[in-house]
């Protein structure tokens, strides 16, 4: 579900999810233009790439590329990008100095964005390229290293040294600066804590021009990334089958606390809980491990879907479990009675009934969830019905699920095994009721006839989470409170509301903690929680749709 949560969550801010407010604000994703010039006799070919904040092409936008002399009569051309955000205008141009200018309006998503770039032809063109001087990514700065030492290069035809460069952030702040050296370079050294926050973000560099060369730019696209850190704490570390173990943890980085984080409680390869971190990083729950024994590892599990936020794992520890202390023996045999009364009663009850004519009706198709097997014999008059009860979205099995089956006021209950299967065997002729439930699930239903040629043998059927319906609902808000639609999977609904403008946190903020508390708190959301979500959801989004007309 965190693919899509935490992610559920990428994306606001630049973008952000959302959490309600007060739609009276355009919330809109930030767009730029990299311009390249290529010299030609007595022309300039201007290539442009309209891109979102992520570095992704923006196809089939109108953009307008103009040329401006400085002695005035500007000349233009317009045009939509191409599938990789590409538009491409050629001027005839004498000796002078020129500003080359690229517009792009906007829309509802995309901020307006104008650019500009001098073209100094009486000056050589300058080069400029930006790298690391260790050799790694320069796409990639980790914020827990104090100090980065970014190399500039410059090049041009009357050579790169003696330039004055300098380095600023997607915002314009100055963070370094230098003069290039014989060689065309200059390393400059950025302190992490200039470098603003974990997010995506660009780098720009820029030269001066000067009596020979004319002045020049270039981004490069970076993530900003810090580690986290998650420790755990379990108590006691021996207890017996059936004893509650208390479960207490933190999830920081360098910067301080990381609250409102989906944080992921395993014993083994077993998912136990997930939980959700408070205002000082910090988390606390109390596990039943039914079904387990012997030493088991129990450790927690941060996973992130931001580029930014590394996941992270804490250090396992070995919990045993040992067997309760043996009761008396006259008590065993307590068991053994109650089953066989069981089974007597179950027998009498569930004994088939003297075979009668019926008239069969072709079934109506089953619904969305349930899937009828692939097993149809012609002739056959079976009067079983089994299969398999799965996690819609996972495909994993759904140990526990309740199985009722109903006709003519009788019903048979069933619980599904580890696998999730099922069985009813023996059942009467007629129209029967299929009912499929289990805590945190949507609940699903089916009409069967019985008797059936073999279909409803192997019977899949697959409900839906109720915390992942509560997060799609969501996604329509996010959607609108994002700079893209990519964004919305990869940020929690609280990263995302956090990048939204002020004026528009109040209804959205209440939305966003009633889909928290549905996606990651105890218990399960109900239904009814989820419905509501629903609702103010769809009433959130269409504020927003009325704030941008």
């Amino acid at each position: 579900m965190r693919a899509a949560l935490t992610a559920l969550i990428c994306l606001t801010a630049t973008p952000a999810l959302p959490a309600a407010a007060q739609p009276t604000v355009r919330v809109r994703a930030e767009s730029r233009i990299e311009l390249r010039v290529e010299r030609r006799p007595a022309e300039v070919q201007v290539t442009g790439v309209l891109r979102d904040d992520r570095g992704e092409p923006l196809p089939d936008q109108p953009v307008e590329i103009r040329l401006e002399p400085d002695e005035g009569g500007s000349r233009s051309e317009r045009g939509r990008t191409d599938a990789l955000g590409r538009l491409a205008a050629t001027f005839p141009v004498e000796t002078g100095r020129y500003d080359i200018r690229a517009s792009y309006a906007g829309d509802a998503r995309y901020q307006r964005i104008d650019v500009a770039q001098e073209l100094d032809l009486e000056r050589a063109h300058v080069q400029l390229g930006l790298s690391r001087a260790d050799g790694e990514r320069v796409d990639r700065l980790d914020l827990d290293r104090p100090v980065h030492r970014l190399q500039v290069r410059a090049r041009s035809a009357e050579g790169g040294a003696g330039l004055e460069v300098t380095l600023a952030s997607e915002l314009g702040d100055r963070l370094a600066g230098g003069t290039t050296g014989d060689d065309g370079t200059v390393v400059l050294e950025v302190e992490s804590a200039r470098l603003g926050p974990p997010a995506a973000g660009r780098l720009v560099v820029t030269s001066e021009r000067d009596d020979r060369r004319s002045r020049a730019q270039t981004e490069v696209m970076v993530v900003r990334f810090r580690a986290a850190s998650l420790t755990l704490d379990a108590t006691p570390t021996h207890l017996e089958l059936g004893a509650p173990l208390r479960i207490e943890g933190r999830l920081t980085d360098s910067g301080g606390a990381l609250p409102r984080r989906a944080v992921g409680l395993f014993a083994g390869d077993r998912h136990l809980d997930t939980v959700l971190t408070d205002a000082e990083g910090r988390f606390a729950r109390e596990l039943q491990l039914d079904g387990l024994s012997g030493t088991v590892a129990v450790r927690a599990r941060f996973t992130s879907d931001a580029p930014w936020r590394p996941s992270a794992e804490s250090p396992a520890i070995s919990v045993t479990l040992a067997a309760p202390s043996s009761a008396p023996w006259p008590w065993l045999l307590l068991p053994m009675a109650i089953c066989a009364a069981a089974i007597f009663w179950i027998s009498r009850r569930s004994a088939p009934e003297p075979t009668r004519a019926s008239t069969r009706t072709v079934p109506p198709p089953p619904p969305p969830g349930i899937r009828a097997g692939a097993g149809e014999v012609r002739g056959a008059t079976h009067r079983a019905v089994g299969g398999r009860v799965l996690d819609a979205d996972s495909g994993a099995a759904i140990p526990g699920a309740r199985i009722t089956i109903e006709a003519a006021g009788e019903a048979h209950e069933a619980r599904a095994d580890a696998s999730g299967a099922f069985t009813f065997s023996d059942l009467a002729d007629g129209e029967h009721r299929l009912q499929v439930s289990a805590p945190g699930y949507e609940e699903r239903d089916a009409v069967i006839q019985v008797p059936h040629g073999g279909r409803w043998l192997d019977t899949r059927v697959r409900l839906r989470s109720l915390r992942e319906v509560a997060v799609r609902h969501y996604r329509e808000v996010a959607e609108r409170l994002a700079p893209g639609r990519r964004w919305w999977a990869l940020w929690t609904p609280r990263e995302l509301l956090d990048r939204a403008q002020r004026s528009a946190r109040r209804e959205a903020a209440t939305l966003t903690e009633a889909v928290e508390r549905a996606a990651y708190a105890a218990p399960h959301p109900s239904p009814e929680d989820v419905t509501e979500i629903g609702q103010r959801a769809r009433s959130v989004a269409q504020a927003l749709d009325a704030s941008r007309d």
